[in-house]
């Protein structure tokens, strides 16, 4: 993955602050009042149980997951919607979008999440940071050396389909963004079918 791509995802679970400075009041406050804990339990059971690192992770070892997720600035919701639409019905699919629009800012607790330590970026870091690869972003590398990123998954209704996207990043040239499919089997067990759109660096 270029550091383009890269860039973009970051700017998904970056906080917000630099943008504070320079976007509407009216926008801010739009980002940090949909700003909430995730708190599902059907999806915090298959993050906990059924989200295997093998499928997605190109070090199973890595152990940090990032807590809070920014959705905000997503470069492209219409693609990511395009490659969901098949699995949901049309009233769903609405439904989806208004909840997707509503909640772009959240965040998980250590409390709810199992074989994962939460961090989370310095306050200060951005992806200009990133991009130069500066002394920040590499003292940040260093303490970690992997991180993980679980969006919250999308079930349909009758919680028989699941959609999750993941974003492993395994060094400063090294990462993968994943968006998979799982299936409920006859047994009640989350089976994975096949990555949706798989990105490689």
């Amino acid at each position: 993955m270029n550091k383009l791509s890269w860039i973009l995802i970051l700017l998904l679970i970056l906080s917000c602050k630099k943008h504070q400075n320079t976007n509407s009041d009216v926008l801010n406050s739009a980002v940090n009042s949909n700003s909430f804990f995730y708190t599902d339990s059907t999806g915090l059971d298959f993050i906990n149980h059924s989200l295997k690192k093998e499928i997605y992770s190109n070090d199973p070892a890595c152990k940090y997951l990032v807590s809070h997720i920014n959705r905000f600035y997503i470069d492209d919701p219409d693609r990511l919607f395009s490659k969901i639409s098949p699995f949901f019905s049309a009233d769903e699919f609405d439904s989806l979008k208004e909840k997707f629009e509503k909640e772009r800012s959240y965040s998980y607790r250590q409390t709810d999440i199992q074989n994962y330590e939460l961090i989370d970026f310095p306050e200060d870091l951005t992806e200009d940071d990133f991009f130069n690869n500066s002394d920040k972003w590499n003292d940040f590398m260093k303490n970690q050396n992997c991180f993980l990123i679980i969006e919250h998954p999308v079930i349909n209704k009758e919680k028989t389909v699941l959609i999750v996207r993941t974003v492993d990043y395994c060094g400063m040239e090294c990462g993968e963004e994943n968006l998979l499919l799982f299936n409920k089997d006859e047994n009640g067990k989350w089976v994975f079918v096949r990555n949706l759109e798989g990105i490689q660096a």
